[in-house]
């Protein structure tokens, strides 16, 4: 952790004034290139802009996040520091989406909201860009003003924000390789242990952003639970769900509801080039929640599995049904 941020910060800290004054030269040179592919919406002049933004509003967030751990002296974890690092995790992401808006185009349209009501809540959200932490926390965190905590993949530790803030908060960035076996299911197992009344945790299930290899290969890793391989078969656009960091967090946390987060329109950013190609949205980014109480979840493995996968499938059709309807 220390070599990275050796690594990432100095680049932060020196980069982001560097980038700021070549600015108007790289945004002449971006409104050639877009002038010259007959782009007249300027995507990459907008991205370009929104990166600088990104940058400045990082470094204002990191060095809020050292400040906030001097403060905390010898007590990081304890609840007036853990409420001024949720209350900058708000900042960072409303500067973000603020900047976004203008820029990208960007708006967010919310089904449900009030499945976030009070009480203990995991949420299972689809995985589909690079971003998905961001327009979930925009639904769970801000809109929702929920204590979020997340199972991240550990090469996000390399945004700075999400790795300096994100090891302050009860967050864990997992393993995706599977190489910490059962040491990892447990680490995000206990991410469910003391849920409060005003607690979420976000779960990602699929693990990665959809593809048809991805998707044969997951299936084939099914082959010895035939019912859950026919279930992982009957999925079209959704990649089956790794149920076991999932199902340990609902074990630990037996009283959780769980919120099922579905969304639509953020596909435009699965990638640095697809966003170069779809900048700005065309159509606002559309999300859609489902609760389903704690009482009616099994706690059985091969059970709670099945359930999951029945979540999964729901929300599979729901996915494939809204692109459809976008495409007419």
């Amino acid at each position: 952790m220390l070599r990275r941020r050796l690594t990432t910060l100095p680049a932060l800290y020196f980069g982001t004034p560097l980038v700021t004054l070549a600015l108007p030269l790289l945004l002449v040179v971006a409104l050639v290139f877009d002038m010259a592919r007959l782009r007249w919406r300027c995507p990459t002049v907008r991205i370009l802009l929104f990166a600088a933004c990104y940058l400045w509003l990082t470094v204002g967030g990191v060095s809020q996040a050292f400040w906030i751990r001097i403060r905390a002296g010898l007590r990081p974890r304890a609840p007036a520091a853990q409420a001024r690092y949720h209350e900058l995790q708000r900042w960072w992401v409303s500067g973000l989406i603020g900047c976004a808006r203008p820029l990208l185009g960007l708006r967010v349209e919310v089904d449900n909201l009030e499945e976030l009501r009070e009480g203990p809540i995991v949420v299972m959200s689809r995985h589909t860009s690079i971003f998905d932490a961001i327009v979930s926390f925009v639904v769970v965190g801000l809109k929702g003003r929920r204590a979020t905590r997340y199972v991240l993949k550990q090469a996000l530790r390399w945004e700075p924000a999400l790795d300096v803030v994100g090891h302050q908060l009860r967050n864990h960035f997992v393993d995706r390789t599977g190489a910490g076996g059962e040491a990892e299911i447990e680490a995000v197992g206990r991410l469910g242990a003391y849920l409060g009344d005003n607690d979420a945790v976000v779960i990602f299930p699929e693990g990665t952003f959809p593809s048809p290899e991805r998707h044969q290969r997951a299936i084939e890793r099914l082959s010895e639970r035939p019912q859950l391989q026919t279930a992982a078969k009957a999925l079209t656009t959704l990649l089956p769900p790794r149920t076991r960091g999932t199902a340990r967090l609902l074990q630990v946390a037996p009283g959780a509801d769980v919120v099922m987060l579905g969304h639509v329109g953020f596909e435009a950013m699965s990638s640095i080039p697809t966003m170069f190609r779809t900048m700005p949205f065309r159509a606002p980014v559309r999300v859609r929640l489902w609760r389903y109480p704690a009482a009616d979840i099994p706690r059985d493995g091969a059970e709670l599995d099945a359930w999951i996968f029945d979540r999964w499938v729901e929300l599979d059709r729901w996915v494939t049904d809204t692109l459809a309807q976008r495409q007419h």
